[in-house]
């Protein structure tokens, strides 16, 4: 029989004889069954784990609470957009009314009143015309007018082909125009009406001036008023005039030695040069460079001659260039 263990005692003898036959019966740990183990005690620490349930729940309790910050940030938003826009409006309200007070500044200061207007490239026109026209004085602000208006008025004038102003700061202005010039004469009534080579009416006058006078044209008496323009026909004619001129002046027979263009006959326009006493037939405005070269030579060969000259045909058939005196 076994011996009874004392109370407080420990036997021994009997404590191993009964941890050695334990460990007898017990299983042998292989390595599989170890890695199982390890295996089983990971996933027991995978599904329960103290400090990551601490985690989890802060993290429930997150995303619980998740909508609450989401709404605060939208009101965020909304007091930046508003900040934002008042910001904005503060701004330009503030760029609006400097710009509104240097404006009300700058039309009331004497400063910029005009104390000087200079007008240059007048020589048909008077100066104080153009003043005039202008619209401008002395002592008024000098952005009380457009420079678009200013150019506008003197552009009444006829004789006025463009118009250049310009604002010198603080108080000057100057106005610089390019005129027209006259370049031939319609003798109209008792006087005579100054074109320019565009064909536009420059001026009436009893004054006779050293151009040539274009006799045939076909615009209206009511039509004739300085500022107008020839009509088509005329203004066609215009340009074989300008051609015929400029040819002969390539011979030395410059726009003030011409007397009389007639443009009546398209197919015979006629030059009459009084100095030499000579009508010079010309025909249609063709062949013109070939043409003046007999004009030339008629001129000198018949020096003293009154008469006129014919190159109105075409010279590559029958006709022959010649003069005719007059008898």
């Amino acid at each position: 029989m076994p011996r009874k263990a004392k109370e407080g005692n420990i036997d021994l003898y009997y404590m191993n004889k009964v941890e050695g036959a334990n460990k007898k019966n017990a299983p042998r740990k292989t390595k599989s069954s170890s890695k199982k183990i390890n295996q089983k005690q990971k996933n027991k620490d995978d599904v329960f784990n103290l400090d990551d349930e601490i985690v989890i729940g802060i993290t429930d309790k997150k995303t619980k609470n998740a909508k609450k910050p989401v709404k605060n940030s939208k009101q965020k938003s909304k007091k930046s957009k508003k900040k934002k826009l008042s910001l904005f409006l503060l701004k330009w309200t503030s760029i609006f009314l400097l710009i509104f007070g240097t404006i009300i500044f700058i039309l009331t200061t004497p400063m910029f009143n005009i104390k000087k207007i200079d007008i240059y490239g007048s020589n048909q026109i008077s100066q104080e015309e153009i003043l005039s026209l202008s619209g401008l004085s002395v002592e008024t602000n000098i952005f009380k007018s457009s420079k678009s208006s200013v150019s506008k008025n003197i552009k009444q004038n006829p004789y006025i082909e463009n118009v250049i102003v310009k604002r010198k700061l603080p108080d000057t202005i100057e106005i610089t125009i390019e005129e027209k010039q006259k370049a031939y004469m319609l003798q109209f009534v008792n006087g005579y009406v100054y074109i320019d080579k565009q064909g536009y009416i420059l001026e009436i006058s009893e004054k006779k001036l050293e151009l040539p006078i274009i006799s045939g044209y076909k615009t209206e008496e009511d039509k004739i008023t300085a500022g107008n323009r020839l009509n088509n026909d005329d203004l066609e004619n215009l340009n074989n005039v300008i051609k015929i001129t400029d040819s002969l002046e390539e011979i030395e027979i410059p726009i003030n030695k011409i007397t009389n263009i007639d443009i009546s006959n398209k197919e015979d326009y006629t030059v009459y040069i009084a100095e030499e006493k000579k009508m010079i037939h010309f025909g249609e405005t063709n062949n013109l460079s070939s043409k003046i070269l007999y004009v030339k030579s008629m001129i000198e060969s018949e020096k003293d001659n009154e008469g006129e000259i014919f190159v109105n045909g075409d010279s590559n058939g029958k006709f022959r260039h010649f003069f005719r005196e007059k008898v």
